[in-house]
């Protein structure tokens, strides 16, 4: 298997496990709205809890993410402008 055939087979496999990911979110509470839930209540930047977040703030950017539009949650959340991206050195 050639170097970019492999590239694009971990491509695929990370877009399928972050579209996994998506659909198994649990919706957060919105802000002002009490949840006894722990797994709803975290911040941070948790692949559960960006998930999440998506999922409540941005539903086109997690309908993306469930076609497989993006290879990692982390990646949405960029776009989403949820996290800022790792900067390249020049």
């Amino acid at each position: 298997m050639s170097a970019i055939a492999a590239t694009s087979q971990r491509r695929a496999i990370r877009s399928a496990q972050a579209a996994q990911t998506m659909r198994d979110a649990k919706p957060l509470a919105y802000q002002g709205q009490r949840s006894n839930d722990p797994a709803t209540t975290t911040r941070g930047s948790s692949v559960g809890y960006l998930a999440s977040r998506i999922r409540r703030d941005f539903p086109d950017i997690a309908k993306r993410v469930e076609a497989g539009e993006f290879f990692s949650i982390r990646s949405a959340a960029v776009a989403a402008g949820i996290i800022r991206g790792r900067e390249q050195a020049a």
